[in-house]
């Protein structure tokens, strides 16, 4: 679960992994995970190639990549900061399951693998802002 305090007008956001328990007693939900940014989030995508990898899309336009099985203290893994205004929305690919994308109030979606610092590569043909991407349908060569 992604929040944003004030609508992302200012302030920061928090990210919080929450477990559930079978049992049905009085704490059924947990967070054994959370993570603060100084800026909100629009979206978080969960790594299927990795167990404990997720990316954040930041509103500054960074996507964290947190690992859960690290304390908090020692994450972000990596910050990836390709994007010139906020992070919208992200989806790993499929099959290529290291492979994502990202896309951006900047008019750009980018694609990603889990191994590289930077972007693979940048789409431009978006004439406004891009709220979400989906790699459904997509093949990655």
């Amino acid at each position: 679960m992604a929040s944003i305090r004030n609508f992302d007008i200012l302030d920061n956001g928090r990210l919080h992994v929450l477990s559930l328990s079978g049992s049905t007693g009085p704490a059924p939900i947990t967070s054994p995970f959370s993570f603060n940014t100084d800026d909100g989030i629009h979206d978080l995508a969960w790594s299927e190639s990795h167990d404990s990898f997720l990316i954040a899309a930041v509103a500054v336009g960074s996507l964290k990549l947190l690992d859960t099985s690290l304390p908090p203290t020692a994450n972000p893994v990596r910050s990836l900061s390709e994007h010139s205004r906020e992070a919208s929305s992200l989806d790993f690919h499929p099959t290529r399951r290291a492979s994502f994308l990202s896309s951006s109030w900047d008019d750009s979606v980018e694609l990603w693998a889990l191994d590289r610092p930077q972007s693979l590569r940048t789409f431009l043909e978006q004439s406004y802002c891009v709220l979400s991407v989906s790699t459904y349908g997509m093949s990655v060569t």
